[in-house]
């Protein structure tokens, strides 16, 4: 899970805390004051690198200027539960290197160290001898070629050095001028480690085209375990607490999205050969077997053995036609292979799902199927992106996309456990959120953890919306890359 969390945060990332949080291993006394008084101003620190020895701890980082001279620095631990929000570095500021960036169509590069301090607290951090230190993301071999043409042209132009870290795929760090050395090692720092790796593998991997064989089935888990990992999902199972289940919990989930791997690879493999629906839904009834066993009985993720391996045969389907293939191509491709199919399914279980279709006449996850899930592609998606252009944040881009899901679906897990009130009280709750801004409110990380203790205090859980919005981060993350590029 170690480069799926580097996606929600990571090295760099700023840290918001709850007004009085006990700060412990401080490196110097002198500014537990100054420290103290940040918390209550709601200023963010900087995540440095976990323990982990102690993993329950996280290691925060605080800066002041010193005029000339060197910033102070000095770092403490906070525990998970009093950390009230993340957000990812600042953006950089260049004019005249963002349009360079924006050229080679790479992402928007962002900063740390005294850049980002000094964005923070608009105070000075930076001397005339201060390097410009800037994080850039980068998915293959010829974006870290462009982008160390383009910090070495700005270098040589003003006399100002960039000292550069990629943020590869995998999560990990590694300094740009030290990629492009001869030598054959390079440091690789990650959130909780430091080491030595061979130059030639990470070259290796960013050099790996994505191909549908190989690359479905982990987006298929990714998606999965990214949905685990969002918080606050009102209502919800996530990795910070169970929600308003009492039979399961996140390790239940890890278990069971490592036992469906495999079927997310082989029903992609159906999908590459369009085979007839008949054949898809035998393999989806084994995956659920083994779903069950591996998890001791316990059903976390039915919905979405049905609905992302539907996505996973129908973006295998149309990445065969089209290595180039959209959000739109996969829909079309699932419509016009499985569509009527799926219109005349129906599951021989009695299941949470068909009791409450017949018991409310509503739209269930069939009929979506059937008509290319509206929720996934007319919804969900389009929000998501759109946040994640304005806010850079992945985490509170998929919050704003679930709520906008939870508003506009008839959620049969809601219906199943507390009726046509349940199902309007969670409408209403989603209507306020969006209604105050949503994420775009200062304050949206508490309204929806607030949202989410009265989901639980009713013992609501969406759990028809969580398998939409893991469909939204897998085709998020399989299609149309360029929508996620030049975030600011």
């Amino acid at each position: 899970m170690k480069h799926i969390l580097s996606r929600i945060f990571n090295r760099h990332w700023l840290v918001w805390l709850e007004k009085n949080t006990p700060v412990s291993n401080i490196s110097d006394e002198v500014f537990r004051k100054d420290i103290a008084a940040w918390i209550d101003l709601g200023k963010p620190f900087v995540l440095a690198r976990f323990n982990p020895e102690k993993p329950e701890l996280f290691n925060l980082g605080f800066s002041m200027p010193n005029g000339e001279g060197k910033p102070l620095r000095a770092s403490f631990s906070v525990k998970r539960s009093d950390i009230v929000r993340f957000a990812p570095p600042p953006a950089l500021q260049v004019p005249e290197l963002l349009n360079e960036i924006k050229a080679a169509e790479l992402e928007t590069p962002r900063v740390f160290g005294s850049l980002l301090w000094q964005y923070v607290s608009g105070k000075n951090f930076l001397r005339k001898s201060s390097d410009m230190d800037i994080v850039m993301n980068v998915e293959t071999f010829s974006d870290c070629e462009k982008a160390e043409k383009i910090f070495r042209e700005y270098e040589n132009k003003n006399g100002i050095t960039a000292d550069c870290e990629f943020l590869l795929p995998d999560g990990a760090f590694v300094n740009m001028k030290e990629f492009f050395t001869p030598s054959d090692k390079l440091l690789v720092k990650r959130l909780n480690s430091v080491y030595l790796a061979d130059k030639s593998r990470i070259r290796k991997m960013l050099s790996q085209n994505f191909s549908p064989q190989k690359g479905i089935s982990e987006k298929a888990v990714e998606a999965l375990f990214l949905e685990l990992l969002t918080y606050p999902k009102p209502g919800l199972v996530s990795i910070y607490d169970e929600g308003s289940h009492s039979d399961m919990n996140a390790c239940d989930f890890v278990t069971s999205i490592r036992s469906l791997q495999g079927y997310f690879s082989v029903i992609a493999e159906m999908g590459i050969e369009k085979r007839p629906f008949a054949a898809l839904k035998t393999a989806g009834m084994e995956a659920e077997k083994n779903m069950l066993e591996a998890a001791s009985g316990i059903n976390t993720h039915r919905g979405a053995i049905f609905s992302l391996g539907l996505l996973c045969a129908a973006a295998a389907c149309a990445f065969l036609e089209n290595p180039g293939a959209g959000a739109e191509d996969v829909r079309r491709c699932l419509m016009k292979n499985w569509g009527k199919d799926l219109l005349s399914h129906h599951s021989e279980k009695e299941t949470h799902g068909n009791t409450v279709e017949k018991r409310y006449g509503i739209r269930g996850v069939r009929q979506e199927a059937a008509e290319g899930f509206p929720s996934v592609f007319e919804t969900g998606l389009p929000v998501f992106r759109k946040c994640m252009k304005e806010t850079g944040d992945f985490n509170a881009a998929l919050i704003h996309a679930f709520f906008e899901i939870l508003l506009k679906t008839d959620d049969s897990n809601i219906l199943y456990r507390g009726g046509v009130e349940a199902l309007e009280f969670s409408r209403e709750k989603a209507r306020a959120f969006l209604g105050k801004g949503g994420v775009f409110n200062k304050d949206w990380f508490i309204e929806a953890a607030l949202i989410h203790r009265e989901f639980i205090k009713r013992n609501l859980s969406p759990g028809g919306v969580a398998d939409i919005l893991s469909c939204v981060i897998f085709i998020d993350s399989v299609t149309d890359r360029a929508c996620n590029r030049n975030l600011s």
